[in-house]
């Protein structure tokens, strides 16, 4: 794997340093796979778990890029999605949950390219078998998973504090993740303020997010669409689209919740 110099962070690596940051990455390419235990994942990606608890822990040290490589590609996502969409999103995410925190213009450029990308994996694509059977105020099932898990690294939570700093019952969170029950979108601030993270990033941000990886690894073309080539042939544009109101678009509001 190659990197351009513009990757790098002053240590001369990808800035994986972050233990809330690097194990919300893990945890959503879990959730991806469906698997979120460290072992699991660690068989589907014939890594060393110990590699992965490293990683998790901020600890990756110039392995990091490789490790998230080979992550990324068991789900099949190539590397630059996580560098320029899954980690910006999450970093963005973990800086809400420091007092004072603004970053309003970077989150709107990182909400641009989050809603160009989603253009892109909706062109062409196929209806998902299971959407149609999920209400209109409920999450997919896999984003509901991997929003859980990644809250839960961000605010280093285990499932059942996060339940209970958002004040549902452990039990009914563990039938979201499980995807044994619809999430409903008005559960998505509850979690986030429980995990301490600012609500309306988490519905106008982290949930598309979510969303767009999801289309775009289902997406017919995903192999081709995860080169990237499709983007623009100037590699010093680090955003993928501008911002704008057609493409900063909020969830659904929900009908239940719990």
């Amino acid at each position: 794997m190659t990197e351009r110099g513009d990757d790098l962070g002053e240590t001369g690596q990808l800035d994986l340093t972050d233990p809330a940051v690097a194990g919300a990455l893990l945890a959503w390419i879990g959730g991806l796979g469906n698997c979120l235990e460290h072992e699991e994942l660690a068989r589907r990606t014939a890594l060393n778990p110990r590699t992965l608890g490293r990683f998790a822990s901020g600890e990756a040290g110039r392995g990091g890029p490789e490790t998230l490589e080979r992550l990324l590609a068991t789900v099949r996502l190539s590397y630059w999605v996580g560098r320029d969409v899954m980690l910006p999103v999450l970093q963005m995410m973990a800086a809400t949950r420091q007092p004072g925190f603004q970053g309003g213009d970077e989150a709107l450029l990182l909400a641009g390219r989050v809603g160009c990308l989603a253009v892109v994996a909706l062109v062409g694509a196929e209806p998902d078998p299971a959407e149609p059977g999920i209400p209109p105020w409920a999450l997919h099932p896999a984003d509901a998973r991997a929003y859980i898990a990644c809250l839960q690294a961000l605010a280093d939570l285990t499932r059942r504090d996060l339940a209970g700093q958002a004040g549902i019952s452990h039990e009914a969170l563990r039938l979201y993740a499980s995807g044994e029950k619809h999430f409903s979108t008005l559960l998505v601030p509850k979690l986030a303020t429980g995990a301490g993270v600012r609500s309306s990033w988490a519905e106008g941000l982290m949930v598309p997010a979510l969303r767009t990886v999801r289309r775009l690894i289902a997406h017919p073309r995903s192999a081709e669409l995860a080169t990237g080539g499709w983007r623009t042939a100037d590699p010093g544009i680090a955003p993928i689209g501008r911002p704008g109101p057609s493409l900063h678009v909020l969830p659904e509001k929900g009908e239940e919740t719990e």
